[in-house]
């Protein structure tokens, strides 16, 4: 399932051996310096996703639309994202008609790396059965990596709108697996018992939090084998996370405590995601990289060209 060698050719150790210090405070705020310099390390286990895996979308539902089900899915966007809804109706085409989402050359190679990623991650670590995606969206994501999943599907988002899209495309792709439920992540999973979900999925959160470490707490507790997270991280050589600079968020921001003032984001660099993932007690943790022959296969930089954003499979028990 592993593979042995690094990108720049170098062997890869086991987990175990690869581990970061243990005895590191996962939660430490790092003040960076703007001569400290990043580097592109190679500290744990690596799976490759060259061209010949990438990600073949289709569409949610195979049948020509009708001009009443196009005006629906415009009357419920923005979509945000170029996948197909129908042969040839991706949300981008949507988006763009109804003139709300300016659809960038660079956020559709990345989609398609980050489809890629995923799709490769829930193939090598299968059989995986039923699934939470925190912060789902519109469920579009899952929804597209359905047949990789054995068992149901639940989406959750603190966006009321963002849930009503996902009901409206659940409907579409007529799938009862899928369940979405207008929650906030921190509450939701605090409300599960231990081990509900074989797999939760936290796909562009992590960067965007204030307490990640509450969270990845919760999350280590309720699923009863993996994590992905996507998310943006930092090269910098050492464990922590880095805070942004201060913002205002919107009511429904994806929060920790349902903050709707000042926030206080906290970005992970790599050292700090491996660091805080084997923290809260996760026994192995995996990253899904890009190979060259995908990289170069689009046209745009994309922050996974620059690992400036990576996708990690944590299992919660190994062997």
């Amino acid at each position: 399932m592993r593979s042995d060698t690094a990108p720049g050719g170098a062997t890869v150790g086991c987990a175990s051996q690869n581990r970061l210090d243990a005895t590191t405070d996962a939660a430490r705020i790092l003040s960076v310096s703007d001569g400290m310099p990043e580097v592109r390390e190679s500290l744990i286990d690596e799976i490759m996703v060259p061209i010949a895996d990438r990600f073949q979308d289709r569409p949610l539902r195979d049948v020509a639309p009708t001009a009443a089900d196009l005006d629906h899915l415009k009357d419920h966007g923005p979509w945000g994202y170029a996948l197909d809804l129908y042969p040839g109706i991706s949300g981008a085409n949507l988006d763009r008609q109804a003139t709300v989402v300016d659809f960038t050359a660079e956020s559709r190679e990345a989609l398609s790396i980050r489809m890629s990623l995923l799709d490769k991650a829930l193939a090598e670590f299968a059989p995986v059965g039923s699934l939470l995606d925190l912060q789902t969206g519109c469920g579009l994501i899952p929804m597209k990596l359905a047949d990789r999943i054995g068992g149901r599907i639940v989406g959750i988002d603190r966006r009321g709108e963002a849930i009503r899209r996902a009901t409206v495309l659940r409907a579409l792709a007529g799938c009862a697996r899928f369940g979405f439920k207008t929650a906030d992540p921190y509450a939701y999973l605090a409300a599960l018992k231990p081990d509900t979900f074989d797999c939760i999925s936290a796909l562009g959160l992590f960067h965007r939090l204030s307490d990640p470490i509450r969270l990845l707490r919760l999350i280590h507790e309720k699923t009863a084998r993996l994590v992905l997270i996507d998310t943006a991280i930092h090269n910098l050589p050492v464990p922590g996370w880095i805070p942004t600079e201060p913002r205002v968020g919107a009511p429904d921001a994806p929060d920790a405590g349902g903050e709707t003032t000042v926030a206080l984001g906290l970005q992970p660099t790599y050292r700090g995601m491996i660091d805080s993932l084997y923290r809260v007690g996760f026994e192995s943790v995996t990253e899904i990289v890009p190979a060259p022959s995908l990289l170069a296969a689009v046209a745009q930089q994309t922050p996974y060209h620059t690992h400036r954003r990576a996708l990690f499979v944590a299992q919660k028990g190994i062997g």
